[in-house]
């Protein structure tokens, strides 16, 4: 991530399921979101940044089902923002 900050690595992660409309109208997409990564790899808060509506942001920021390793810099864990689709 720069600065001998290294960058979070999913352990593992659940899709957020569509939502009705998006799965009516069938559409299909990637949002993106900011996500702050705590030192013990925690996902804490989400923003959305590339959003595609039709509730499928609403479903992608309600707190992802997912596990990262913490970032680390050349000595310790450390929080990071970073971006996840």
């Amino acid at each position: 991530m720069g600065g001998g900050v290294s960058a979070p690595v999913a352990i593992y992660k659940i899709e957020p399921e569509y939502s009705e409309e998006a799965r009516k109208a069938k559409f299909q997409g990637t949002v993106v979101l900011s996500i702050v990564v705590d030192e013990q790899g925690l996902p804490r808060s989400f923003k959305v940044v590339k959003p595609l509506g039709l509730g499928l942001d609403e479903k992608a920021s309600s707190g992802p089902e997912v596990a990262l390793l913490a970032c680390q810099d050349e000595r310790q864990a450390v929080a990071v923002q970073a971006p996840s689709k």
